[in-house]
């Protein structure tokens, strides 16, 4: 089931960026009649995107956000990578029901056509720093 899909956009190619390192980390807390609390974060060279998931007070915490959860599943946050203030620019409720197998984003997308417009999939992609040895295949070429 999905609990919460978090869309971080920024300029293509944003979260190539390796200088100053990569990172990310979370913790998950699930009690005894507990929907439980989440908090995740990756870093991306000098960007770093989070959030802080409380599903018994049904919100979603982003830096000095806070969206509430229950009729919503989905935000989409722009400008993660920029240096004007990230803007949460969409919410919704996204069926929560996953496939067992195969790729969960790409079912996601195919079945949503709201989730397929958020990826942008009309903007081009850089190609990947030398670094990046293993070829990276997005929804978008996916969807195709």
């Amino acid at each position: 089931m999905l609990d919460l899909l978090m869309l971080w956009r920024g300029q293509p190619g944003w979260f190539y960026r390796s200088e100053g390192g990569r990172g990310s980390g979370g913790s998950a807390d699930v009690g005894a009649g507990s929907k439980g609390r989440v908090s995740q974060y990756s870093t991306f060279g000098d960007v770093t995107i989070g959030f802080d998931a409380d599903f018994d007070a049904a919100v979603v915490a982003l830096e000095h956000t806070s969206v509430r959860l229950g009729q919503i599943n989905t935000v989409v946050v722009d400008a993660v990578d920029g240096s004007a203030a990230r803007r949460i620019s969409a919410t919704r409720w996204t069926e929560p029901r996953l496939p067992l197998v195969g790729d969960v984003n790409l079912e996601l997308a195919r079945r949503s056509s709201a989730l397929l417009n958020d990826l942008q999939c009309d903007i081009p992609m850089p190609k990947p720093p030398p670094m990046f040895r293993t070829p990276i295949i997005t929804v978008c070429e996916k969807v195709k």
